[in-house]
């Protein structure tokens, strides 16, 4: 990155501190990742949202800039995005501007390019790309230099936009991969936020579908969100109290213990960007079942299905092998940072074309 000096991230959360491992961890996995890479380049991060203070910090050596924004609706969101601008300002000179989410931070970032003459990327990290993102219909908001995070995302921006992202780089994570040695106790594994996009109701009945086969079975949930209630009652309904294990959130490094004890990863979400878990998940050595969605390397150890039988017949063939001994990465960090280096060169010469 020889043209890039100064690079600001904008998003609308970020941790807290360095211990927030839960907090948006592709966004962490990016930043970090970009900032191992590049130790001589300088990098910034603006926070609209989270964490609920306006007290800049640090995290692992990059200065963060929060607006305590607190996902306040209009007009009070207007009072981040003022202090967003206050820190904009302040900055010393910026070569590039990355924005996450083609959202409110997408759209400051645009404007603050288009009125600096500073190049602009965002990353789609999600549903940001469905015709649902109302900040597609603001002008200038469909002309953003984007990256989606997989094919299927970019063609998810393609029916909403009508135009195709100008990369597709997906995000890798910092996890060392397991080299196996740890007894998998925990039969089927779940792991995200309770939510009904989430469709871990569709979780409970796979595994009330199971355990016909399988009386002793252990599943475990990892994570908390509205819907923890109405699991709640689904597993009491269904007599499966001994058998599925609500274990809330729990940090990064937890889960990734709970990953090393696992066997099957059963995710059975009705929309992903990308999907980091899965990733994470092969990583540790466990076999996976989605919907096809997201990022999926569908083969040996990774199986799809749409309807709640289909998922099951998935899982319950992962359970009838022996477990793996090892995992594997699928995307790597030097390939994302790589990817990456060559958009920002190519944003920064472009500018430069411009200007003159």
């Amino acid at each position: 990155m020889k043209s890039v000096d100064h690079i600001l991230f904008v998003v609308p959360g970020f941790p807290a501190d360095e211990n927030d491992t839960t907090c948006v961890p592709g966004v962490q996995d990016l930043v970090f990742g970009l900032q191992q890479a590049a130790p001589g380049v300088r990098h910034s991060v603006i926070t609209l949202q989270y964490p609920y203070t306006r007290e800049p910090y640090d995290w692992h050596g990059i200065r963060v800039y929060p607006c305590g924004g607190e996902d306040r609706r209009f007009p009070f969101r207007l009072m981040a995005w003022a202090q967003a601008g206050r820190y904009f300002r302040s900055m010393p000179k910026l070569t590039l501007i990355h924005s996450m989410w083609l959202t409110e931070a997408a759209w400051l970032a645009s404007r603050w390019s288009k009125r600096h003459g500073i190049p602009h990327v965002c990353t789609m990290m999600g549903q940001d790309a469905l015709p649902s993102n109302a900040y597609l219909k603001l002008p200038g908001m469909r002309s953003v230099h984007c990256v989606a995070l997989c094919n299927r995302q970019d063609q998810a921006f393609a029916n909403t936009t009508g135009r195709r992202a100008d990369a597709v780089i997906p995000i890798a994570h910092h996890i060392q991969l397991s080299e196996g040695g740890m007894e998998r106790d925990v039969d089927v594994l779940g792991v995200g936020s309770l939510v009904p996009g989430k469709a871990f109701g569709d979780f409970v009945d796979v595994v009330g579908t199971l355990i016909a086969g399988h009386p002793n079975l252990r599943a475990v949930i990892l994570g908390d969100g509205p819907e923890r209630s109405m699991l709640m009652r689904k597993i009491n309904d269904a007599g499966l109290q001994k058998n599925i294990v609500l274990a809330g959130q729990v940090p990064r490094d937890e889960v990734i213990r709970w990953m090393k004890r696992s066997k099957v990863l059963l995710q059975p979400s009705l929309y992903e960007g990308f999907g980091m878990v899965p990733f994470e998940a092969l990583s540790q050595g466990m076999r996976v079942v989605t919907r096809p969605v997201g990022d999926n390397a569908v083969g040996d150890h990774w199986h799809v299905g749409n309807t709640c039988p289909e998922l099951a017949d998935a899982v319950q063939a992962f359970l009838q092998m022996p477990p793996r001994t090892s995992g594997n990465i699928v995307h790597s960090v030097a390939s994302m940072v790589e990817s990456y280096g060559r958009e920002y060169e190519r944003l920064s010469r472009k500018s430069l074309v411009v200007s003159h």
